[in-house]
């Protein structure tokens, strides 16, 4: 990897002229100690950040990606603040002890606990800070957006070294990082990781779920975007106005209701979109309409707007079948009801994980 390719990958100039400045910022540093492995450094950090491109990061985390190691070598947190601002200085120091106290770190996890409700692991310092890490701080996101990518990067690197050392990096990643990156709301990349992780840790479970797809995940979001656009066209004709977001589930995500006792023939939300929109009057609005154009599944029209969960979420849920006769999941809520539904998404997203360190999957 070079800098050149990264340079490549960025189309604003202002950010292009950062990621200049930072790359000859770690440059110097590591010519002016003489690191002996300057160039794997170097290589390994770019490899970290073209990931973090990959992922649609921002420029600051992008920034802080390579320059947090210059903090090994000499340069202070003060001197990264004068050179760039207090964010990436702050970013840059928080990846530097994590990756410090990551070293350090040679507990097993016990694979039925949660670091999060498992007041053992209160003392590893590790744990400890990245416990600490708070979801409504953007620089803890970039933080834990950097380590994550990092691990990515190194269980794909080590995939040739034996299966048994993967498998305890994988291990450890699902019930360390995992954890704080759903805390986080990192979604994309914790998916993509989960599977990555999956794949070492139970490959007959993860070939089982890939068969079952009768398509790969890319083909899969091909299909997901033409519903998408078709969708979009229906509401615009309406004059409504809304957001739209979509989604292929994760292997991962599929292996954790499988494992939890659910049944492949039971999973409809493999494909799923959800609408937003500003009136709480268009969401049964909207469903109508998709309802008018699409083949609907009765039992899976679930009205959480009229009735809401005792957590107080509410959205408008179908299940439609496309012309491809793929099923389809369609939630619609407002703004506010989604911002309600990722309001302590911490103790949601732990307590699936909890649920599922209960079972063990096994393939017939």
């Amino acid at each position: 990897m070079n800098i050149e390719y990264i340079l490549k990958r960025i189309e604003n100039k202002d950010d292009i002229s950062l990621i200049k400045k930072a790359y000859i910022f770690l440059y110097e540093t590591l010519l002016e100690v003489d690191h002996p492995n300057k160039n794997e450094v170097i290589n390994n950090i770019l490899e970290v950040t073209n990931i973090l491109i990959d992922f649609n990061s921002d420029i600051k985390t992008i920034i802080s990606s390579i320059i947090y190691e210059t903090l090994n070598h000499g340069i202070t947190k003060q001197i990264i603040e004068k050179r760039f601002d207090i964010e990436i200085a702050n970013i840059s120091y928080k990846v530097f002890v994590l990756n410090n106290l990551e070293l350090k770190h040679n507990s097993d996890i016990d694979d039925n606990s949660d670091i999060y409700d498992d007041d053992r692991y209160n003392d590893i310092p590790y744990i400890k800070y990245l416990k600490e890490l708070d979801y409504d701080r953007k620089e803890d996101i970039s933080t834990l957006f950097i380590i994550l990518a990092k691990r990515y990067y190194t269980i794909k690197l080590m995939e040739k070294e034996s299966s048994e050392y993967i498998k305890d990096i994988a291990n450890d990643t699902l019930n360390t990082i995992i954890p704080t990156a759903g805390k986080l709301r990192l979604g994309t990349i914790k998916s993509k990781t989960e599977d990555l992780c999956l794949y070492h840790l139970q490959p007959i479970a993860y070939d089982y779920i890939l068969n079952n797809l009768e398509d790969t995940p890319e083909n899969l979001e091909i299909y997901l975007n033409q519903m998408k656009e078709n969708i979009s066209k229906i509401l615009i004709e309406n004059n409504i106005n809304f957001i739209i977001k979509s989604r292929v589930k994760s292997i991962y995500s599929i292996y954790n209701k499988l494992a939890s006792g659910r049944e492949w023939n039971d999973i409809y939300d493999i494909l799923a979109i959800r609408i937003l929109v500003e009136k709480e009057s268009d969401c049964q609005k909207i469903a109508n309409l998709i309802h008018s154009k699409y083949q609907y599944l009765p039992s899976r029209l679930k009205d959480f707007i009229s009735n809401p969960k005792e957590n107080m979420y509410q959205s408008l849920h179908t299940t439609i079948i496309g012309e491809d006769k793929r099923f389809y999941e369609i939630q619609i809520r407002t703004h506010q009801m989604n911002k309600t539904a990722e309001i302590g998404p911490a103790s949601h997203y732990l307590y699936k994980i909890k649920q599922l360190k209960k079972f063990i999957f096994k393939t017939k």
